[in-house]
């Protein structure tokens, strides 16, 4: 199997929403050396866990649901692609 890019790869980098959740998931590992000791042990260790699996839905969820600005007037992005023929 030969992996390709998709179509306008670098406007998905900016307008999927799979992708923007995926630049928030990113955020706290980024954040979180600079954070306070203090604060980070106010937060709870659950809260942490909770965002990752809210964060993995998240992105699963976005990456199947159509996003027209991306695909044209409500194609899928299979079906604009050729995929599944």
């Amino acid at each position: 199997m030969r992996l390709t890019l998709i179509e306008n790869w670098a406007r998905h980098l900016w307008a999927a929403w799979s992708v923007r959740i995926a630049y928030l998931v990113a955020l706290p590992g980024i954040v979180w050396p600079v954070i306070p000791d203090d604060v980070r042990a106010a937060l709870p260790p659950e809260y942490v866990q909770i965002f990752a699996i809210v964060a993995a839905v998240s992105i699963a969820v976005a990456r199947v649901v159509n996003q027209p600005k991306l695909t044209g007037a409500g194609q899928t992005g299979a079906e604009q692609s050729g995929a599944g023929e």
